[in-house]
């Protein structure tokens, strides 16, 4: 009985063990993804919603990780955003470039987005891996195709 004892403390521990490492070695969560997003938005809080999320492809190189992703995501509040004259057939190109609608200085430069304006985006998130888990790379999400959803 003590041998047996022995063997299935041992298997236990290898498959604990492999749980673990599996576990460590993880994509980012799908939350700390819509949390970037958000974040990128910082010039206007609070101003759109994610209402949709899919991760479409990841890849891990060394301590870095591309997130693929689409997403749908729909405004909250009036807002604008800079025109993106180097890509005109989308609204914008940038979270970043919200703005809140009481904070924006000069409209003719850009385009008023209205709360309840839904909007497909797709594109790319990069994230670094600390000992800490996952975290944002200082490298803002790139957008690839911004379209209003109608």
């Amino acid at each position: 009985m003590d041998n047996s004892k022995g063997i299935t403390l041992s298997v236990l521990l290898v498959s604990m063990f492999f749980l673990i490492t599996a576990c460590a070695d993880s994509a980012p969560s799908e939350e700390l993804a819509k949390e970037t997003l958000s974040y990128e938005a910082r010039g206007c809080p609070g101003c759109f919603e994610i209402v949709k999320y899919k991760k479409t492809n990841g890849i891990k190189n060394g301590i870095t990780y591309q997130e693929y992703f689409a997403c749908m995501i729909e405004f909250k509040k009036d807002c604008y955003v800079f025109k993106d004259y180097s890509s005109p057939s989308q609204t914008f190109s940038e979270l970043k470039h919200l703005i809140d609608k009481d904070s924006f200085r000069n409209p003719d430069h850009g385009v008023l987005i209205n709360s309840g304006d839904r909007y497909v985006m797709s594109g790319i998130i990069y994230f670094v891996k600390t000992e800490k888990g996952w975290m944002p790379s200082k490298r803002s999400p790139e957008l690839e195709k911004v379209f209003q959803y109608k």
